[in-house]
């Protein structure tokens, strides 16, 4: 697998809308969508009719998951070449959903 593909990943990920990362989940037959604690939330509407909700982390000690490298993520195969060649990157946590992107 590893030579038949290897060359194309670039060209996968580079490609790509975006890539789905699952953090914590510690293999591929794990699934990621779970039921969540519920969170306190703070409904906001700007000046301008804008909408917005604000929540609080849940680990406000905890690095942005940008910055965070899930103990999973890192034993996976292609865990690397997802990370550094997808332009755009949609994370699923067990404590929240994030999108990362290079614009």
């Amino acid at each position: 697998d590893w030579r038949k593909e290897a060359s194309r990943m670039g060209g996968y990920y580079q490609h790509s809308i975006f890539t789905m990362v699952i953090a914590d989940a510690p293999n591929c037959h794990a699934g990621f969508l779970r039921k969540r604690p519920s969170q306190e939330l703070w409904p906001i509407s700007s000046e301008d009719g804008a909408r917005f909700v604000f929540r609080r982390l849940p680990d406000p000690e905890r690095a942005p998951m940008g910055n965070y490298d899930p103990p999973c993520i890192s034993t996976r195969a292609w865990a690397l070449q997802e990370r550094i060649l997808s332009p755009r990157l949609l994370w699923f946590s067990a404590d929240e959903v994030l999108w990362q992107c290079r614009e």
